[in-house]
């Protein structure tokens, strides 16, 4: 439940409201990747007040049939001071034998405390 957003599972967790923290300057190292590439992105978080924060982030990956479908990934969960923080992390696109990658455009979103504060739009390529 905390995967998905629930908002009742994150306040029974004591996670702070995500109101309190704002994510900007969410940047991809490249605007488009091929199949087998590891990309890099990174984006600055600004909690207003001592928070736990739980950080996840989404890819929205392009399906067979051109459709997106929503995987979540974990970056950390923990207390914050007021402040502004700088975060980095590698997301690969190597073929797995739970997941294809197909080409189009997919995208990417930063989640905070179950809300998706920002997103972004990159090309995978053959």
């Amino acid at each position: 439940m905390l995967k998905a957003g629930d908002k009742r599972a994150l306040a029974i967790f004591g996670y702070s409201d995500p109101a309190l923290i704002s994510v900007g300057n969410l940047k991809l190292d490249k605007k488009a990747f091929s199949i087998g590439d590891v990309s890099t992105f990174s984006f600055d978080i600004t909690v207003e007040k001592k928070s736990k924060v739980r950080l996840e982030y989404a890819v929205y990956f392009v399906k067979a049939k051109g459709k997106s479908s929503k995987k979540v990934f974990k970056i950390t969960e923990k207390d914050y001071d007021s402040g502004t923080y700088s975060i980095s992390k590698n997301q690969s696109f190597q073929e797995q034998t739970t997941r294809k990658h197909y080409p189009g455009t997919h995208q990417i979103s930063i989640i905070v405390n179950g809300e998706e504060k920002a997103k972004a739009s990159f090309e995978l390529k053959k």
